[in-house]
C-alpha cells in the first residue's frame, strides 16, 4: 500500500503516512488493530453506564471512554437533556393564558376566542342570542342585535315584557311594526276609566 487511499482503517481511525511506503492507522479510542478493525474488549462507555441515558429525553452517543453527546428531543435542552423548554416563553397563546406542560403547552382562552392557541375570534352569533326578532352581528368578544320594531334590549326581547303600560294597561305589539295612531311599536289597551297612549290619564265622574 503506497498511500492512505489504500488503507481505510475500517472507518474507525485515521491513516497516517509515517515513512515512504509505511502507513499507520491512528485508531479511535474504542478500537484497536492494524486497521482499527477490533473493538477494545472490557471497555465501558458513558452511554452504557447511564441508567437513563440523556434523562430519557434524547439519544446518547459515545465519543470516547469518557465523553458522550446527547442529542435532545425538541422539547428539551441541556447537556443531559434534563431541562424542559418552557414553551410559554414564546407567547404562543394569542388571546389567553399559557400553561407550560411536559412536551407542550396549553392555552386558556379569553372570552370570545377559541382554538389551540386562542387565535380565532368566536362567532357569538352561532348560538342565535338575538332569537328571531333581530339580525345578529358578530363583533370582537361580543355580539350586537339589531332589533326589529317592537323588540328591545341586548337580546331583543319584546318591548311588552318591560310593561310599558301604566295603570294595569295591556300591552300589544303592533302588527306592522308601528301603530298608525301612536307611531309606537306597541299599543296599550287601558281599563275603562283610564286613557292615554300609555294609560297614564284617568277620567273622573262628573257632578262633583
Amino acid at each position: 500500500m503506497s498511500d492512505c487511499n489504500d488503507l481505510r482503517c475500517t472507518g474507525s481511525g485515521t491513516c497516517t503516512q509515517t515513512l515512504p511506503g509505511q502507513l499507520l492507522c491512528d485508531c479511535d479510542s474504542m478500537y484497536e488493530g492494524d486497521q482499527c478493525e477490533s473493538v477494545i474488549p472490557n471497555v465501558t462507555y458513558p452511554c452504557e453506564n447511564f441508567t437513563t441515558p440523556c434523562s430519557g429525553n434524547g439519544t446518547c452517543y459515545d465519543l470516547s471512554e469518557t465523553e458522550y453527546l446527547c442529542v435532545c428531543n425538541a422539547e428539551y435542552n441541556g447537556t443531559d437533556c434534563d431541562v424542559d423548554i418552557n414553551e410559554c416563553d414564546s407567547n404562543p397563546c394569542f388571546h389567553g393564558n399559557c400553561t407550560d406542560e411536559v412536551n407542550g403547552f396549553s392555552c386558556v382562552c379569553d372570552d370570545g376566542y377559541e382554538g389551540v392557541q386562542c387565535q380565532t375570534d368566536s362567532n357569538e352569533c352561532l348560538s342565535s342570542p338575538c332569537g328571531q326578532n333581530a339580525t345578529c352581528y358578530d363583533i370582537p368578544n361580543d355580539f350586537f342585535c339589531d332589533c326589529n320594531a317592537g323588540f328591545t334590549g341586548k337580546d331583543c326581547h319584546s318591548i311588552c315584557d318591560d310593561s310599558p303600560c301604566f295603570n294595569n294597561g295591556t300591552c300589544t305589539l303592533c302588527a306592522q311594526g308601528y301603530c298608525e295612531d301612536t307611531k309606537l311599536s306597541f299599543h296599550c289597551d287601558c281599563p275603562d276609566d283610564i286613557y292615554g297612549y300609555l294609560c297614564t290619564n284617568q277620567t273622573y265622574p262628573t257632578g262633583r
